[in-house]
């Protein structure tokens, strides 16, 4: 079993603009305008509550001008869809954690909240859990559990986590 380094792992974080890259064919807007998004997620809709989140997160979103990047805002918008057991917006709290991005660095609570969004089958969250554990970052290392996550992922097409095994 091959397993590349974290270093790799965290330029690759670091080079991609934000954090929708790691769950994006799986976190994929349903939504026709930024208007619907904000109503929606004032109605309580989890998934426009993850999507007025990531709008806050990364300044842009999908549907028109960028916003004003405001992390308190894109916590507030994740978390409550978080609340409501909605995987991309624990992945995206997790990403938070995971990359200091908002909040302080804390690997620990990154690996908490990819946990539960990787329960629920999300294969980012899958594959991250493998390198946490790989690497022993915010749990003991594991290379039992770390190749397990990456076998999740990598049974749901996850091409970096497939790497890891090859």
């Amino acid at each position: 079993m091959k397993f590349k380094s974290w270093s790799r792992v965290a330029v690759l974080a670091l080079v991609l603009p934000n954090a929708a890259w790691a769950w994006q064919q799986e976190c994929e807007p349903q939504f026709d305008s930024f208007a619907q998004v904000q109503t929606q997620a004032n109605k309580g809709n989890a998934e426009a509550q993850y999507w007025l989140g990531e709008a806050y997160f990364d300044g842009s979103n999908v549907f028109e001008a960028p916003l004003e990047v405001d992390y308190v805002q894109a916590r507030a918008w994740y978390d409550k869809a978080a609340a409501q057991q909605d995987a991309c917006a624990q992945h995206a709290i997790g990403w938070m954690y995971d990359s200091g991005e908002g909040v302080d660095e804390d690997m620990t609570q990154a690996f908490a909240w990819y946990e539960k969004a990787a329960k629920q089958g999300l294969s980012k969250s899958q594959f991250n859990l493998g390198v946490l554990y790989r690497d022993g970052l915010g749990v003991a290392q594991n290379m039992k559990s770390a190749k397990s996550w990456f076998e999740k992922a990598a049974a749901q097409g996850d091409e970096e986590a497939a790497a890891e095994l090859a």
